[in-house]
């Protein structure tokens, strides 16, 4: 990602409605599929920015967190987290069957070879371990803030199952999510293209969402909340994102 992203994640991303019902979702399915267990889960968190979710697996388990990015990991360390590291996710810096969940929350759109990056995350999870993995969904929605944010694609569910079958995965969840931003992000983007309107204007747009009013924040986040309850029982058929959970064989 540019520079910049980082520290736009870092002032905002405790607070704003997609970050934090995202990390409820993760931590949702973390709780269900470790429930009964009589040990403490050892979490890796690859691609963990600027360290928000640390804070969430504290109660749950032992928290790592991996980046490719030095700033990410300084700006980890100024939150006081520890076990952070540097590595990328197609060479992952632990041993085989280290991990009971990784975490892959919009990372691998961001490498050139996914299914090696799936490959590694099978590596280092132990037998019956499980990855929770989220990426942008859909072609066709592809605009400049992909390109901001440094993405090689974005995916169907069809290209997700395909990714963990054939790494020797058992499916437990696919799903789209985010439905609410849907609509609105397909019509901002035909209008940009049918009025060639400058690239600039959508990631304007893409920053503005990141510094919402508290008012518009609450309410995307209610609204978002009371989806992501829907998402634990159901699967939707389209989304802004995608979500795979899968249990390594």
């Amino acid at each position: 990602m540019e520079i910049v992203a980082y520290k736009l994640l870092y002032e905002s991303e405790l607070n704003h409605w997609w970050d934090k019902v995202r990390r409820k979702i993760v931590i949702n399915f973390i709780k269900r599929y470790y429930s009964g267990s009589t040990h403490r889960p050892q979490i890796l968190d690859i691609g963990c920015g600027t360290g928000a979710m640390a804070e969430e697996v504290k109660g749950i388990g032992s928290y790592y967190g991996l980046d490719v990015s030095r700033e990410a990991v300084d700006f980890c360390e100024r939150r006081g987290i520890e076990n952070i590291g540097l590595g990328d996710v197609r060479n992952i810096p632990y041993g085989e069957n280290t991990f009971d969940f990784v975490l892959a929350l919009d990372v691998i759109e961001h490498v050139d070879d996914d299914f090696l990056a799936v490959k590694e995350i099978r590596r280092v999870l132990r037998p019956g371990g499980i990855t929770i993995i989220t990426v942008p969904a859909f072609k066709f929605l592809w605009g400049p803030t992909d390109v901001f944010f440094h993405h090689y694609r974005r995916y169907r569910l069809v290209e997700l199952e395909s990714l963990l079958k054939g790494n020797n995965f058992s499916i437990l969840k696919l799903s789209y999510f985010n439905i609410l931003l849907f609509f609105p992000i397909v019509i901002i983007r035909m209008i940009i293209k049918l009025f060639h309107l400058p690239d600039k204007m959508e990631n304007n747009l893409s920053r503005n969402m990141i510094n919402d009013t508290w008012i518009i924040n609450k309410t995307l986040y209610l609204i978002f909340y009371f989806e992501s309850i829907l998402l634990r029982c159901v699967n939707f058929w389209f989304g802004v994102s995608a979500l795979a959970i899968g249990r390594k064989k």
